[in-house]
């Protein structure tokens, strides 16, 4: 943090900052209480990754990350302007470089089987665009807690596969929009979206419902829905 104040300033260290550009977009914000300045890059790469198939990750083989180099983020933002040239060039000179994957492709039917039960990533991975997953993750955990509350109360306690069926049915159409939307978004950050380009009055609009979606959700309202819907179920 102390070499990012003296090359980029106080603000432009201390603050969250997106830089966006063609084909590649960085982000840059304060860490470990402002001691430290966190840099991710995402570039699209249209070289296959080592152990994917047509996009996807072949279980046992591929790894999600490979070695990389200063010199290749350096190489990566070549086109950047100067400021980004200079975050790049302040990164430790042995950096990892991690491929994103989703499940949007192939989703799972439902979060749902019996007495078992899909949350978090493991029944909606998305990529990292929003900046969301851990948080639908968390919503996903209060509803389960929720519904399994009410399951293991009262005179009979064998209603947990009515509880998950209805976790399923509060969660599934959110949680799936996340995945796609978290794509479009990657594209609307690196100008590959072609409805909206370069256009930043579209650009804006887009980001703003889609970041509105998911910050001004009602989760407590889901909750209360959803042990709703579990009571009517069970009577």
């Amino acid at each position: 943090m102390n070499r990012a104040r003296e090359v980029l300033g106080d603000y432009k260290s201390g603050t969250r900052l997106m830089y966006l550009g063609q084909d590649s977009y960085a982000l840059t914000f304060p860490v470990a209480g402002g001691t430290s300045m966190n840099v991710a890059g995402f570039v699209t790469d249209k070289r296959p990754w080592e152990g994917a198939v047509d996009g996807k990750l072949k279980a046992g083989v591929g790894k999600l990350t490979a070695p990389a180099t200063r010199a290749d983020a350096m190489a990566a933002y070549a086109s950047f302007n100067p400021t980004v040239r200079a975050i790049m060039s302040m990164l430790p000179e042995e950096l990892d470089k991690w491929a994103v994957f989703d499940t949007l492709d192939d989703p799972v039917p439902s979060y749902s089987s019996g007495r078992l039960a899909l949350a978090g990533d493991a029944a909606h991975a998305s990529c990292p665009h929003h900046g969301a997953g851990a948080g639908f993750g968390i919503e996903d955990a209060l509803a389960l807690a929720t519904l399994l509350e009410a399951a293991n109360s009262g005179p009979s306690k064998a209603k947990t596969v009515a509880a998950l069926e209805v976790y399923n049915n509060v969660r599934y159409e959110r949680t799936q929009w996340l995945m796609q939307s978290s794509r479009a978004t990657g594209d609307f950050y690196t100008g590959r979206d072609p409805n909206v380009g370069r256009d930043f009055e579209k650009f804006g609009r887009e980001i703003e419902w889609r970041s509105h979606k998911i910050w001004y959700y009602d989760v407590e309202g889901m909750a209360k829905g959803a042990l709703a819907n579990f009571r009517e179920l069970v009577r």
